[in-house]
């Protein structure tokens, strides 16, 4: 009488079946040095890689669902930590904040120092206004006779440059008050020290610039805030 061999499956066979299974039942597949398996949660215990030295993205997710939960790609971390890293300053085109802290780019101020050493007589390079809108301009001197000046003011292109603000405190004539419209050059705007020689001038109906009266260099520094 002739007996069936007796078969086993074969080691294939086994891996496959294994395979699905696991991604039947939905459990998690876990296996450093493993396939990734699509559908279910992968884990490792070593960092995965995938280099490839072609024209185009390496790697692409895509998901077309319509729901409100549906993205391309999620990042999860421990809290505290970056949930990427990069090794290139260059700017991506359409990742852009909208907002920090709650608040829109346009309601955080922008701020220009410029220092200054003017000889005797002699008057700063032109300082460029924004257009139509408030600017703080903040000055103080600070080597030769110490002061500080501070006006709001106005440009409107190419017409004048508009101003209110307070003069440097100087002996025996106290802070006070100035104001005032011109486009002319040379027109006063704020003193900036206590003796009331070196000053913010309109160098045009765009611009401004600090002057020198004095016998002697002066030295400080000019802050634009809008």
């Amino acid at each position: 009488m002739n007996r069936l061999a007796r078969r086993y499956p074969s080691p294939s066979l086994v891996v496959s079946f294994t395979a699905l299974i696991v991604s039947l039942g939905g459990a998690g597949y876990s296996a450093t040095g493993g396939n990734f398996i699509l559908g279910v949660s992968n884990t490792a215990t070593n960092r995965t890689t995938l280099s490839a030295d072609i024209n185009d993205r390496t790697l692409r997710l895509s998901n077309l669902s319509t729901g409100s939960n549906a993205t391309a790609l999620a990042l999860n971390v421990a809290s505290g930590h970056a949930p990427f890293a990069v090794n290139s300053t260059t700017r991506i085109p359409n990742l852009n904040a909208d907002k920090l802290d709650g608040l829109d780019s346009t309601q955080f101020p922008n701020k220009v120092v410029i220092p200054f050493t003017v000889a005797a007589g002699a008057n700063t390079a032109p300082i460029a206004l924004p257009a139509n809108r408030p600017v703080f301009v903040m000055g103080v001197t600070f080597i030769g006779s110490y002061g500080v000046g501070q006006v709001t003011l106005l440009r409107a292109p190419g017409v004048f440059l508009k101003w209110t603000g307070l003069e440097s405190w100087a002996p025996f004539a106290n802070s006070s008050i100035t104001s005032g419209e011109s486009s002319a050059t040379g027109d006063h705007i704020v003193y900036l020290d206590n003796v009331r020689e070196v000053d913010i001038e309109v160098n045009s109906a765009d611009t401004i610039r600090v002057h020198n009266d004095s016998s002697q260099p002066r030295t400080g520094n000019v802050t634009l805030i809008w």
